[in-house]
């Protein structure tokens, strides 16, 4: 994530050159997601941390920083 050339990956890429685990990645994501936000009691966004600026690329859409806290389980 510290790469020098970040904003010029391609993530999934798209048309013939579509990476053929995207979909089982997404879908791994999902569930780690979900199996994550399930054992965090009372998840939330870290306030006055936040700043919710987006990451400068055309390929890559997402914040540059999330700040979350959540309750000790």
């Amino acid at each position: 994530i510290h790469r020098e050339n970040l904003s010029q990956q391609m993530a999934f890429s798209y048309g013939e050159h579509y990476c053929a685990g995207a979909v089982l990645a997404k879908k791994e994501l999902e569930l780690a997601f979900k199996a994550l936000l399930a054992r965090l009691p009372n998840v939330r966004f870290a306030p006055g941390k936040n700043d919710w600026t987006n990451i400068n690329s055309f390929a890559v859409h997402g914040l540059n920083h999330l700040y979350l806290e959540f309750d000790k389980p």
